[in-house]
C-alpha cells in the first residue's frame, strides 16, 4: 500500500512511514499474542493477552516463545504484575526496529514450531 501511495503522490512524509510501521507492529504483535506495546527509553514493553484462560497460553506458540526468551536472557525480560504478563525487549529505539525484531522473533518461532511437528508416516 505504501508503494501505491508513493507511486501516486510521490515521496511520502516521514510521519506516514511511521504510521505504516505502527500498523506493521500491531499486525506482528497480534500474531505473537500481544495486546499492547510501549517503546520508551530504548526498550519495548509488550503486554500479553489479558485473558489468563485463553487457549493461547496452552499453545505451541506461547511455549516456543517462553523457550526462546529464556534462551536469550540478554535480550528479553519477563514480568508478571497484578496477574498481567509482559515481556520487555531490549535495544528498541524506534517502531521500525521493533517491527524488525518481532518479525525476526516470529520467523524463529515458526521455524521451531515447524520442526516440532511430527513427520508423515
Amino acid at each position: 500500500m505504501a508503494a501505491e501511495l508513493e507511486d501516486r503522490f510521490g515521496p511520502l512524509p516521514k510521519q506516514v512511514g511511521e504510521l505504516f510501521n505502527v500498523v506493521r507492529l500491531r499486525h506482528v504483535m497480534i500474531k505473537l499474542g500481544f495486546e499492547r506495546a510501549r517503546i520508551r527509553l530504548g526498550q519495548m514493553s509488550l503486554q500479553f493477552i489479558s485473558d489468563q484462560n485463553s487457549p493461547y497460553y496452552k499453545g505451541r506458540l506461547f511455549t516456543s516463545l517462553l523457550r526462546y526468551v529464556t534462551a536469550h536472557p540478554k535480550n528479553f525480560i519477563f514480568r508478571q504484575d497484578n496477574n498481567k504478563l509482559s515481556l520487555t525487549v531490549k535495544s528498541i529505539n524506534s517502531v521500525e526496529t521493533a517491527v524488525n525484531r518481532l518479525n525476526g522473533l516470529l520467523e524463529d518461532l515458526e521455524r521451531e514450531t515447524e520442526s516440532e511437528k511430527p513427520t508423515g508416516l
